[in-house]
């Protein structure tokens, strides 16, 4: 009668392992496919002829193209490229970007970018919700001249 009971029990341990272990293995399969998944989305992010931004829903940038560099001449967050953009400017987009942030609201504007040779740009701008509530995708569109 023991001797029958342990061997069900050892069995139900073994059973519970397997299952652990098949979660385990499907778990580490799920994340390898979202890393490749978020490889590659970053690969087409680079690609993009825009500068396209991730933005924390705290104001603190996530990601940013290599477009920026390229089109400021200066790495993203450093004096340099805060001087890229009019302090006037700044400030406006600041605001109003902060407000479509606490609201939830998607965002457009238009603001002067300097670029790497000094001339100043009109440049499109749009900020939509991300399905995380905690961030939000932040994209630059191409120059805009026409004011």
């Amino acid at each position: 009668m023991i001797c029958s009971a342990l061997i069900a029990l050892v069995y139900r341990v073994y059973e519970r392992q397997r299952r652990l272990d098949q979660a385990l293995s499907a778990h580490a399969a799920t994340r390898q496919t979202l890393v490749e998944s978020d490889a590659r989305f970053k690969r087409y992010l680079d690609a993009l002829p825009d500068i396209v931004y991730t933005w924390k829903a705290d104001g603190s940038q996530e990601y940013v193209s290599p477009r920026w560099a390229e089109y400021v001449g200066a790495p993203p967050m450093s004096d340099e490229a805060a001087a890229a953009v009019p302090a006037d400017d700044a400030r406006v987009l600041r605001e109003e970007r902060d407000g479509a942030l606490r609201r939830g609201e998607p965002f457009r504007a238009q603001f002067r970018l300097r670029d790497r040779h000094g001339r100043l740009r009109w440049v499109p701008d749009a900020l939509c919700p991300h399905p995380r509530p905690e961030t939000f995708d932040y994209g630059l569109g191409g120059h805009l001249d026409r004011r």
